[in-house]
């Protein structure tokens, strides 16, 4: 991939790269608002172009978009439908959110090994099933455009405080 890279771009000046064009140095990268329509390898908007939540609020916009309950999700019962919840839930906040494992753990009162087992499956599915991914995607586009005043059905009462 670089060889094509570096046959396609030549002996083209660094700054006349379409992502440095607007950069004012070699090691700084053009404003991501230039380039609008950039995602991802796999089509999501990049990283920095998604809302920055607490996990407080994504938990609320998660469950809210989801239809599923903490109580449920911490729960020690284990229906496919909880299990999947969990995945989604684990899968959304690590891999595209970037909260931490050991945070998610204690959200949801499991073992960090648990979540990283949960992990490994979303991924896994995220990668080899389609709508596996169109359902996170579906969420992922729920949390990243829920309204600040959405209803808190699902977790009125509750506020996680990370220790």
């Amino acid at each position: 991939m670089r060889s094509v890279a570096e046959a396609r771009l030549g002996e083209t000046e660094v700054e006349e790269l379409p992502w440095c064009a607007s950069a004012t140095h070699v090691e700084e990268i053009a404003d991501s608002k230039r380039h609008s329509d950039a995602r991802t390898f796999d089509g999501l908007e990049l990283a920095e172009e998604r809302k920055e939540l607490d996990l407080n609020e994504f938990l609320r916009r998660f469950l809210d978009a989801s239809g599923d309950s903490l109580d449920e999700l911490s729960s020690r019962l284990r229906s496919s439908n909880l299990i999947e919840g969990r995945i989604e839930l684990v899968t959304l906040a690590l891999s595209r959110y970037g909260f931490r494992s050991r945070d998610l753990s204690a959200l949801l009162s499991k073992h960090g090994a648990t979540v990283t087992r949960w992990l490994n499956a979303g991924l896994k599915r995220e990668s080899e099933d389609p709508g596996f991914r169109q359902r996170l995607d579906e969420l992922d586009r729920a949390i990243s455009h829920a309204r600040n005043n959405a209803t808190m059905r699902n977790v009125a009462p509750w506020m996680w405080h990370p220790g």
